[in-house]
């Protein structure tokens, strides 16, 4: 963009230049209204960029938050399988109790 700008601001003082010394007026007026042309370019030019880089900027933002929100949930994911796991341990803990508690009564009565 700055290419552009720079482009134009040359074309200004070039035709300021040629006003200075004299040159024709029609030649001066031309030159004039093709840096009319070269400054709208730019502008619009750089509106594009300015929205590009806004739409970026938005992107960027919607990215970080996908990011954390994935990031929460996978913590989340770890404490649940982590409860599963306990809840899992405890269940196979009460079945083994429960064996050895059915074992027992059976020897003790004798059957």
């Amino acid at each position: 963009m700055s290419f552009a700008a720079g482009a134009s601001g040359g074309f200004a003082a070039f035709t300021g230049a040629m006003e200075l010394f004299g040159a024709e007026s029609e030649d001066v007026q031309e030159a004039q209204k093709k840096l009319q042309a070269a400054i709208a370019i730019a502008t619009g030019v750089q509106a594009i960029q300015n929205a590009v880089q806004k739409q970026s900027a938005i992107m960027l933002g919607i990215s970080r938050l996908q990011m954390a929100a994935l990031s929460k949930a996978q913590v989340y994911n770890r404490l649940v399988t982590m409860q599963g796991t306990k809840a899992t341990l405890a269940a196979t803990i009460a079945q083994i109790r429960m064996f050895f508690w059915r074992w027992h009564w059976l020897r003790l009565w004798g059957l």
